[in-house]
């Protein structure tokens, strides 16, 4: 099965694309999708729109893990990533493929064993895990291979 793992921004998107088999994952691909500050709000949406698009139409993912939203102190920041998510709900719905929305809690603690980590703890705890270069990576793009791994190791343990 293919699955993403999308931490959705306004600005940046971290996905993470995974296969996986039996008992074992492989990480395909991960990334940013970027809508400039500089873009008008519509070009915005319409850019996250496209590349979430190219993105599935390459992998063709049959299930998504998309990290839920917290209530955050900024509310114009808060209201426009909950228009984005509507967005990634859409074009994921519309492509027929499910979604699993997973709290930040549950990342941190699946990931690291305590729901209070910061985004170092997540980083190495996510290179240990999958034997994976973090460095160089944007915290977004962290964030959406640990929100698939969650996702994944929820999923596992779901079925035993």
């Amino acid at each position: 099965m293919i699955f993403l793992g999308i931490d959705c921004g306004y600005e940046r998107t971290g996905y993470a694309v995974f296969s996986n088999t039996e008992n074992s994952i492989k990480l395909l691909d991960s990334g940013i999708i970027f809508a400039h500050k500089n873009l008008s709000y519509a070009k915005r949406v319409l850019k996250f729109k496209t590349e979430l698009q190219k993105l599935i139409n390459k992998y063709k993912p049959q299930l998504a893990f998309i990290e839920q939203l917290f209530f955050s102190k900024n509310k114009t920041t808060a209201i426009k990533v909950a228009q984005f998510q509507g967005i990634l709900i859409l074009v994921l719905s519309e492509n027929q493929i499910n979604y699993k929305l997973i709290n930040p809690n549950t990342v941190k603690k699946t990931i690291t064993g305590s729901g209070k980590a910061d985004k170092k703890a997540i980083a190495k705890m996510i290179s240990l895990e999958l034997s994976l270069k973090t460095k160089g990576r944007i915290d977004d793009e962290i964030d959406a291979i640990a929100i698939a791994y969650t996702g994944y190791l929820l999923t596992k343990t779901d079925c035993s």
